[in-house]
């Protein structure tokens, strides 16, 4: 069983979430003060960058579009 409920929620509703959470996450990066990008914090009790940490986010969203391109053949803007 999958560790979400998405399976039960419709696909609208979670493709408006995901457009949400994008856009705030995108207000978030342009917001950024140019020196706040070498400044570190902790994520997953890990030292890492600001920009480490941007980096990190733009691949995991590249991740995900992939698994839908590969497993259910949609295809990427």
């Amino acid at each position: 069983m999958p560790r979400g409920a998405f399976v039960r929620r419709p696909l609208p509703e979670v493709l408006d979430e995901w457009v949400s959470v994008r856009n705030a996450t995108l207000s978030l990066v342009r917001a950024m003060p140019s020196e706040g990008w070498t400044r570190y914090g902790r994520a997953n009790d890990q030292r890492i960058s600001a920009a480490a940490l941007a980096y990190v986010m733009l691949g995991h969203v590249e991740h995900h579009l992939a698994i839908l391109h590969d497993r259910y053949g949609v295809e990427r803007a």
